[in-house]
């Protein structure tokens, strides 16, 4: 189900907050839109994506934290497109690395659709890069292993 809460006596620092807050919510996911509202008042439209048994819990955070007085409930249907994840290995002999990235696919009727490198796993292998006197932009890499994951290639040199 969505809450859907409108919020207009908060700080972008407090909205900030809650969404670091939602990972202990267990919440699915978390979306905050600015808005204006009704007396031209700057505000948030907050959609949060969470199972029934966990409202109760996220709705005491966001008394708490943005004192809220009421929020709308949509139920709705989740319906999820098939999807794994892969290790491509990246290996870089100038710098004696081999690191894996992770890579998630996403499938259409049994084909692989599209692909996106875990940007993490992607920010760490720049970083031992790095310390080894190799600089590799994130944005290459990320070509490079996707392009690598999306042809059903699990290694690549770099």
């Amino acid at each position: 189900m969505f809450l859907v809460i409108s919020v207009d006596s908060t700080t972008g620092e407090s909205i900030g907050h809650l969404i670091q807050l939602s990972s202990s919510l267990k919440v699915n996911s978390i979306n905050v839109i600015p808005s204006i509202s009704k007396k031209n008042r700057p505000s948030y439209v907050v959609l949060i994506d969470v199972d029934e048994e966990h409202v109760d819990g996220v709705v005491e955070v966001l008394v708490r934290e943005l004192g809220i007085t009421g929020y709308r409930v949509i139920e709705c249907a989740h319906h999820s497109i098939p999807f794994d994840f892969v290790n491509v290995t990246v290996k870089c002999s100038r710098a004696g690395v081999e690191e894996a990235v992770r890579v998630k696919r996403v499938y259409h009727k049994g084909e692989v659709v599209f692909v996106k490198a875990e940007f993490d796993d992607l920010v760490r292998l720049s970083r031992i890069l790095s310390e080894r006197g190799v600089i590799k932009p994130i944005r290459l890499m990320k070509r490079i292993v996707e392009s690598a994951a999306l042809s059903g290639m699990l290694e690549v040199n770099i």
